[in-house]
């Protein structure tokens, strides 16, 4: 696996990282880095986080004394959490900071009493959260830094009914637009009327078709940005986590090769698929 050209105390960003694929990501970035890096788990729970954080410590190899650990608490989906951690980043780092943010946190959950209550949740999580963070933590991206996004294959087009699709795809499409699909989705959906909208039932689908597209729209609007930040997204595969649950084929370390992968990546060969979807580590239809 290639390394990456960091800076002098480079800063790695991975939200959700306190159980499941994000912690899988940090125990594993552990190991890879081999400069000067600090890693910076979140999670929105903090009591958690603090656990998975003094796990983690342990699986630092004694020998790498490249690598610094670090928690701070994150809330996607809260506007003052999302505005004290960019305020946090800083001041204890500088502008400027980030060099690789792993969008990892999201929710899913299977269908319970409280179903729509879910939908809501994991349109606000997965989509909204998401993009809220990003859109935060943007003006913080170091040159030559990228941006990964955890996505599903299950957010490609094909699951999307074709009016649907169009409009994923139209060339004009801007990120305030692609907002008010998944806002029109979540609406149908409240109201138990997705299908005579048009829109296919699967919340947790265009919650991740909606990630996917938005990072190719990033990697759009911000081709000519002379900071040359790389945006890419990834599928990890049916993992066995919380949200995979136990029947998923593929274990936390299988899961976690292709955002490990897309992390490590030497930068030119990362920057010239920008705006892609990979699968298996290689680019994958969307």
């Amino acid at each position: 696996m290639a390394s990456s050209a960091f800076k002098k105390n480079a800063l790695t960003v991975i939200t959700g990282s306190n159980k499941g694929i994000g912690f899988g990501i940090v125990k594993q970035l552990l190991s890879c880095y081999n400069t000067p890096t600090t890693i910076l788990m979140t999670s929105r729970n903090e009591e958690l986080g603090h656990v998975a954080f003094e796990d983690a410590k342990r699986h630092l190899p004694s020998t790498n004394n490249k690598v610094t650990l670090q928690y701070r608490q994150l809330d996607i989906v809260d506007s003052e959490s999302v505005s004290s951690f960019k305020k946090f980043l800083i001041d204890t780092y500088g502008t400027s900071c980030i060099d690789t943010l792993i969008n990892n946190a999201g929710f899913l959950v299977k269908k319970t009493e409280l179903e729509l209550e879910t939908t809501k949740k994991i349109i606000e999580i997965n989509y909204f959260g998401t993009v809220k963070i990003t859109e935060a933590l943007l003006p913080l991206m170091n040159q030559n830094s990228r941006i990964i996004f955890v996505s599903s294959i299950r957010g490609s087009l094909k699951f999307q009914p074709e009016q649907i699709r169009s409009r994923f795809t139209d060339p004009n499409l801007n990120i305030q637009q692609l907002g008010e699909i998944e806002t029109e989705f979540l609406s149908a959906a409240l109201a138990g009327k997705t299908q005579e909208h048009g829109f296919a039932e699967s919340s947790y689908n265009i919650s991740k078709t909606g990630v996917t597209t938005y990072c190719k729209l990033l990697a759009r609007d911000y081709a000519n940005d002379p900071r040359n930040i790389a945006f890419v997204s990834c599928h990890p595969g049916w993992v066995q986590t919380d949200m995979g649950g136990s029947d998923a084929p593929l274990t936390i370390d299988q899961g976690i090769q292709t955002p490990l992968y897309l992390t490590m990546l030497d930068y030119p060969s990362l920057y010239k698929e920008n705006g892609k979807f990979f699968d298996l580590k290689q680019v994958a239809p969307y």
